[in-house]
């Protein structure tokens, strides 16, 4: 089965343990980062039914995303009581109200002219839920696509790799250095450990879990 198919599955089945209920804490902590004029437009990839958007959009920013479910996207915008329309001229299927426009479909499909006007990716469960082969061609396609000056903002977890099969996948900071080197500076704003807070992890046989918040800017 394939990532696509493993995530709508997920999502048919209301296996939808990683969806947040409240704005993530580091949007909230960081909120600086995300009030700054520059930043007009954030991308949300794997996005989900994530409430973080909205916070996004009540900051005065128009909220992209991709999701591979229609069904997280349908529930998005009727949990948020918004009448979403159809993007007639997008090049696949996006709904989009209230400057939030989400594409339903495969990441590695979006087309380049999606990406010329994003200031600032928000990835909190894209880069974790993908496996190795595939975060390096998820980070190519970002590396290759982003137009110049957008930023990154990029939440991660590292965990014993051999006490637990993701996903959500386990990366540490030279995992991330990595994989954006090329293009960005590697810059950690934030760590903390998380296991205390996710007795479902620990049911899974983990002995630790540390989140990192990072902020990457170009060379």
């Amino acid at each position: 089965m394939g990532s696509i198919e493993f995530w709508q599955q997920k999502w048919q089945k209301q296996e939808i343990g990683f969806h947040q209920t409240e704005i993530n804490r580091y949007l909230l902590k960081f909120h600086d980062l995300f009030s700054d004029p520059l930043n007009k437009t954030v991308f949300v990839p794997l996005c989900g039914k994530s409430q973080d958007m909205i916070w996004l959009q009540q900051q005065q920013l128009r909220v992209k995303g991709i999701e591979c479910s229609d069904l997280a996207v349908r529930n998005f915008f009727e949990e948020n009581d918004l009448q979403a329309s159809a993007l007639n001229d997008a090049t696949m299927p996006t709904q989009h109200a209230n400057n939030i426009e989400l594409a339903v479909g495969d990441f590695f499909q979006l087309d380049h002219h999606y990406f010329k006007d994003i200031d600032l990716v928000y990835d909190r469960a894209a880069l974790i839920a993908l496996n190795k082969t595939e975060r390096e061609q998820y980070v190519a396609k970002l590396l290759h696509n982003l137009p110049k000056g957008a930023d990154i903002f990029l939440v991660t977890l590292t965990y014993p790799e051999d006490e637990m099969a993701g996903p959500p996948f386990s990366l540490t900071a030279e995992d991330v250095c990595h994989l954006y080197s090329e293009r960005y500076l590697c810059k950690t704003i934030f760590q903390q450990s998380i296991l205390h807070k996710e007795p479902s992890f620990i049911d899974r046989g983990l002995s630790e879990m540390i989140e990192t918040v990072y902020y990457l800017t170009e060379y």
